[in-house]
């Protein structure tokens, strides 16, 4: 295990070098947005119902500050189907909205996955999913200022502009597909896993004032491991993310060390156990993200901030934006003679 750990923390510093640029929309808490990162994340968690409530905020001293929400909720949809096989069902929102233009983006779409288990002790899992959906861009240019505009003594907005039909939006039919590869060791106290997806299959044309350009697809590789040896009070968990998307990269990694405050009662199991966590995270020429975790009865907090350290601090001074998380967890076990539910996942 060991081994293992230092070859995947040996992996993430060597790609610190790869040259990476904005990519949008994205969170920093990207762990805390499941079916953004793969379809195939749909189902994989410990109980049978899971919802994630995301947003993002930042830029706030260059204009109009950029925000961006996120929610999700995503189940069982059945179980013991094909040898205690898992079918997954997610539904993912996410709105992005940049900047005094109000250029939008929203997808909305519904996630399906299959989970396979691999041997017979259950410790290996392999997952197919995909998603189809509805992607929206907007903007107007309500807020913009122009030539026409500028006088003496600065911009007159109740001038005229000069420009028309300059308020445009674009509906498209959306889709997705990714595998999941996840392990966990008959005690629990090593999990890992490595996922793959590509957004943006079909590659739609997006058409804004007569200009057609296709939307280049989007591929996601992500993976962490979990790890608490001999212990159950501290456990840490290593992870990162790669997001390629036409000529934008992205590179995203990190680690948290978690603490566990207290355990599961006897009669009230897992929704009585509560832990905080502290990460620091990096994302490659743009940021350093420092970020906690609360965890208690099947709800998990994240709080982040961005501390900006790219060619942007020009700009903004280094002061990215803070980001919030809320994840619940539902039907884990409520006492100590209940099932409980995909232990072995995270």
């Amino acid at each position: 295990m060991k081994q293992l750990f230092l070859s995947f923390i040996a992996i993430l510093f060597a790609a610190i070098t790869v040259d990476v640029y904005a990519q949008d929309p994205h969170f920093s808490q990207y762990m805390n947005n499941p079916l953004d990162l793969n379809p195939a994340n749909a189902g994989l968690f410990q109980g049978n119902f899971r919802g994630v409530v995301n947003y993002r905020r930042q830029w706030e001293n260059v204009g109009t500050a950029f925000q961006t929400i996120g929610a999700s909720g995503d189940f069982q949809l059945a179980r013991d189907v094909f040898d205690n096989d898992i079918f997954g069902l997610g539904i993912n929102v996410l709105q992005d909205k940049a900047g005094s233009s109000a250029m939008s983006n929203l997808n909305a779409g519904v996630s399906l996955s299959y989970t396979k288990i691999l041997d017979r002790y259950a410790n290996h899992y392999l997952t197919f999913g995909a998603n189809a959906g509805l992607l929206q861009k907007s903007f107007t240019a309500t807020d913009l200022r122009w030539d026409n505009q500028w006088t003496d003594t600065g911009f007159d907005m109740t001038n005229s502009s000069g420009e028309t039909n300059l308020n445009e939006a674009v509906t498209l039919f959306d889709f997705g597909a990714g595998l999941n590869y996840f392990f966990g060791n008959s005690r629990e106290t090593f999990k890992g896993y490595l996922g793959v997806a590509a957004f943006h299959l079909n590659q739609p044309n997006i058409e804004f004032l007569g200009q057609e350009e296709p939307l280049y697809v989007k591929y996601v590789i992500n993976g962490g491991v979990e790890f608490s040896g001999n212990t159950d009070v501290i456990s840490f968990y290593p992870n990162f993310v790669y997001i390629t998307q036409g000529p934008n990269q992205l590179f995203n990694f990190g680690g948290d060390m978690k603490f566990q405050l207290k355990g599961g009662a006897r009669n009230t199991g897992f929704l009585k156990e509560s832990s905080v966590a502290i990460g620091l995270y990096h994302r490659v020429n743009d940021a350093i993200i420092p970020m906690v975790k609360l965890a208690t009865g099947g709800f998990n907090i994240g709080i982040s901030y961005d501390i900006n350290i790219g060619e942007f601090t020009r700009l903004n001074g280094g002061t990215g934006g803070p980001e919030f998380s809320l994840i619940y967890k539902g039907g884990f076990g409520k006492g100590a003679t209940s099932r409980k539910i995909n232990t072995k996942f995270m």
